[in-house]
C-alpha cells in the first residue's frame, strides 16, 4: 500500500523525461482489481508525490474508465481478433507471420520478441469474466487514448511490452518510444512493498529532506563518465 524506492525512482525517470521535453506528466491509478484498490492506498500515492513535490498534469483511475475497455475488447470479437469464452474476453492471436518480432528499447536496444511471448499472449484475457480488464489491455488503450509517446519503467516490464507492443500493432496506431531501467534490489532481490525502509513514506517520517532524496534517487543505479 505503499510507494517504494524503486516506484519513486521510475516516477522520477518519467516526471523529468516530461518536464525537459515540454510534455505531460500523467498520474494513472491501475486499480483494475477492486480486492487490491482502497482509496487509501491512492491517498499515499498522491502524499507521496506531493512531498517530494513530483507535480503532474493529470490523475487518471482506471477504474473509471471499465467501459471503453470492454466496448473496445468487444469490437475486437467483431473483428475476429479476439473471442469469448467464461464469460471473458481472450485475445486471438493473428498468424506471426502478421506480428512485429522485434521492437526499439531506448536503453536496451533491439528487444526480440521470443516464441514464449507469443505463446502467452495467444489466448490472454482482455477482459476478466467480471467485465475488468486485464493490465496489458487497460494500459495500452490508457496509452492510447492519452496520446502518451514516452513509456519509462522497469526491466521486470520487458515482457509485458512485448505483448502490448502486439496490441499496439493491431490497433493500427504509432509506437511509443520505450526505456527499460535497472531494479533497484535490497539484499539481492528487487525491493518490495513489503520491505519497510524501502517505502518511501518512511523517510518521509523521518525527516529526509525531499531534494536529497530525489537526488539519490536520481543517481542511483549508474555513473557519470569521467
Amino acid at each position: 500500500a505503499s510507494l517504494h524506492t524503486g516506484n519513486v525512482r521510475t516516477a522520477y525517470f518519467n516526471w523529468l523525461a516530461a518536464r525537459a521535453s515540454g510534455g505531460k506528466f500523467i498520474l494513472r491509478i491501475d486499480d483494475t482489481d477492486s480486492s487490491r484498490s482502497k482509496q487509501e492506498y491512492v491517498d499515499v500515492i498522491v502524499e507521496t508525490m506531493n512531498w517530494l513535490e513530483l507535480d503532474y498534469d493529470e490523475i487518471i483511475s482506471q477504474s473509471n474508465r471499465f467501459d471503453r475497455y470492454l466496448k473496445l475488447a468487444e469490437r475486437w470479437v467483431e473483428q475476429d481478433l479476439a473471442y469469448i469464452e467464461d464469460n471473458a474476453i481472450k485475445f486471438k492471436l493473428p498468424p506471426l507471420e502478421n506480428l512485429p518480432k522485434s521492437w526499439i528499447d531506448d536503453i536496451i536496444g533491439n528487444v526480440e520478441i521470443t516464441s514464449d511471448d507469443f505463446d502467452k499472449t495467444g489466448s490472454a484475457v482482455l477482459i476478466r469474466n467480471d467485465n475488468t480488464p486485464t493490465y496489458n489491455w487497460a494500459s495500452v488503450i490508457d496509452d492510447m487514448d492519452m496520446g502518451i509517446n514516452y513509456i519509462i519503467r522497469g526491466t521486470d516490464h520487458i515482457t509485458n511490452t512485448s505483448k502490448q507492443v502486439i496490441l499496439w500493432h493491431l490497433l493500427n496506431k504509432e509506437l511509443p518510444k520505450f526505456s527499460h531501467v535497472g531494479l533497484i534490489g535490497l539484499n539481492g532481490k528487487p525491493l518490495s512493498k513489503r520491505d519497510g525502509a524501502a517505502s518511501m513514506l518512511y523517510y518521509k517520517n523521518a525527516g529526509y529532506d525531499p531534494d536529497a532524496i530525489l537526488n539519490f534517487l536520481g543517481r542511483m543505479g549508474w555513473s557519470p563518465r569521467v
